[in-house]
């Protein structure tokens, strides 16, 4: 069963008023999902077919290796808000910081979840360690790029 990607019954609570983060893509803001989750909040400035896209993406990966999305929603200002889990860690920085790194389990994963985007004939188009999150467990996640593939 796919998830319902359309958050539009208070699913989602955007934490503070600023974004964390902002590019000319998209802005980064703290959430909560289902009261509970810390999530990020990404509201882009252009965005369409969220859903096609993620069905597929998900069907495929589960979150295996690529960074899920629990949904979107439509923004105050009329933006399309994509909704992920918060992870603290990115692959450069814990690279820097740790030893013992498994750079080619590393890679490995990132080329199963590169694998599954080409499938669908998605180009990822900015493949760098900072695009990379690592779970609790150390497990990497490639985060899309979004803009890249039409959203």
């Amino acid at each position: 069963m796919l998830p319902n990607m359309l958050l539009e019954k208070g699913e989602v609570e955007m934490v503070g008023v600023y974004p964390k983060y902002m590019s000319p893509q998209y802005d980064v803001m703290d959430g909560l999902y289902l009261t509970r989750k810390v999530v990020a909040i990404r509201a882009f400035h252009q965005a369409r077919g969220i859903d096609d896209v993620w069905r597929k993406v998900w069907s495929l990966d589960k979150g295996r290796y690529l960074l899920r999305i629990y949904g979107h929603f439509l923004g105050h200002r009329g933006q399309t808000c994509v909704v992920s889990p918060c992870y603290a860690q990115t692959a450069d920085i814990y690279a820097k910081e740790a030893s013992g790194l498994n750079r080619i389990s590393l890679l490995l994963c990132v080329a199963e979840g590169i694998k599954i985007l080409h499938s669908l004939n998605i180009t990822h188009g900015w493949i760098r360690a900072s695009n990379i999150f690592l779970t609790d467990d150390r497990r990497p996640l490639l985060k899309l790029r979004t803009q890249r593939f039409g959203i």
